[in-house]
C-alpha cells in the first residue's frame, strides 16, 4: 500500500478514534467556538516552534515555512470561523500568464491524485494555493487533526513543488511532468 493511500486511511482512523474522545461543540456560542479554536491553534503552533502572528479580524494565524524543493518559502495562514478551520499555504510563485492553462491541467492531475489537501490557482493572477480544512460543526478538532491538516498542505507542496515550478514558470508539458514526479510510497 502506498503512502498516498495509507495516509488518508491513517487520518480516518485518527478521526474515528478521536471522535470517541472529541469534545462536542454542543450549544457553544460563535465566540466560544472561535475562542476554543484560537487556543488550539495557538498552543499547536507554539509547541511546534513556529514563529507566528495572530489577527483578530478575521481570526487568523500566519507563519512562514521553507520548501525542500525549488519552490520559494510559503506563507501559511490558518483561518478560523465558528464552523471551519482552514489551512492555506501561499508559495510566492505565480504562474506566467501564458502557462496558466497548462498549470490548470497540472493542478487537476495533482488534485485527482490527492485526497486531503488540494491546489488552487487564480486564473487572473496565477497565484497558487495549497489548502485543506476541517469542519467543526459537531466536534472540535484536536491537535492531531490540526497537525495532519498542516502536514498535508505542506506535503502537497513538497511532493509537487518542482513540477509546479517547471509548469508555472517554464511552461513544460503538465502530463509529462506529473508522470515523472516520484510520489511517496
Amino acid at each position: 500500500m502506498t503512502l498516498r493511500r495509507l495516509l488518508p486511511l491513517c487520518l480516518a482512523l485518527v478521526m474515528l478514534c478521536g471522535a470517541a474522545l472529541a469534545q462536542p461543540v454542543g450549544n457553544d456560542t460563535e465566540e466560544a467556538r472561535i475562542a476554543h479554536l484560537t487556543a488550539l491553534v495557538d498552543h499547536y503552533l507554539t509547541t511546534q516552534g513556529y514563529r507566528f502572528s495572530y489577527r483578530e479580524n478575521p481570526h487568523s494565524f500566519t507563519f512562514e515555512v521553507p520548501a525542500d524543493n525549488t519552490l520559494p518559502p510559503s506563507s501559511v495562514t490558518i483561518n478560523l470561523s465558528a464552523d471551519l478551520l482552514m489551512v492555506s499555504a501561499f508559495p510566492s510563485i505565480f504562474a506566467a500568464e501564458e502557462n496558466r492553462v497548462k498549470m490548470a491541467k497540472l493542478i487537476t492531475l495533482i488534485n485527482w491524485d490527492s485526497s486531503w489537501a488540494h491546489l488552487y490557482m487564480d486564473m487572473d493572477t496565477g497565484q497558487i494555493i495549497s489548502s485543506a480544512d476541517i469542519l467543526t460543526l459537531s466536534v472540535y478538532p484536536g491537535e492531531e487533526e490540526l497537525h495532519i491538516c498542516v502536514g498535508m498542505v505542506g506535503l502537497l507542496l513538497e511532493t509537487y513543488g518542482n513540477a509546479i515550478v517547471r509548469v508555472a514558470l517554464l511552461g513544460e508539458d503538465p502530463q509529462a511532468i506529473f508522470d515523472a514526479v516520484p510520489r511517496p510510497e
